[in-house]
């Protein structure tokens, strides 16, 4: 008992201790101009692919960009933006954007593979933009939803 009201004597509150290892949705960025290897999403809200950053294909699957788990966020859920992506964009999960557009392929971006879902992409805007020049080059292969 001595130690605990230490602590909280000295400005560490149980509750700002709670908030500051707790567990939650993190956004993740990968920035270029690097050139990286492809990635399998671990985030839960978003992921930011910016700033001329080049992801390779898989060698086996062709996959640049991986999802598998559920994804929500009030704008969007993959943002690609004056970056390139030389493979494919697989989701088996689900990206649901509640206020905006779930997949941007935005701002000069290309696309070498094909948007491959079979899970469910949704925003209340669009669930796929591609605008600004950008361009997704194997197209889209949807077996279930875009919404």
């Amino acid at each position: 008992m001595r130690n605990r009201n230490f602590l909280l004597k000295s400005g560490a509150s149980a509750f700002a201790f709670l908030a500051a290892t707790a567990t939650g949705q993190a956004a993740d960025t990968v920035s270029g101009p690097a050139t990286t290897d492809p990635y399998t999403n671990a985030e839960t809200d978003i992921v930011t692919i910016n700033a001329d950053a080049t992801i390779r294909a898989d060698g086996i699957t062709n996959d640049s960009f991986f999802n598998g788990i559920a994804m929500a966020n009030a704008g969007g859920n993959l943002v690609i933006t004056d970056s390139t992506l030389l493979g494919d964009i697989v989701n088996t999960g689900s990206m649901v954007s509640s206020t905006g557009t779930a997949v941007q392929i935005i701002n000069d971006s290309q696309v070498f593979g094909e948007l491959n879902n079979s899970g469910l992409i949704s925003g209340t805007i669009a669930g796929v933009l591609i605008s600004d020049d950008s361009t997704l080059a194997g197209g889209s292969n949807d077996s279930d939803q875009f919404v």
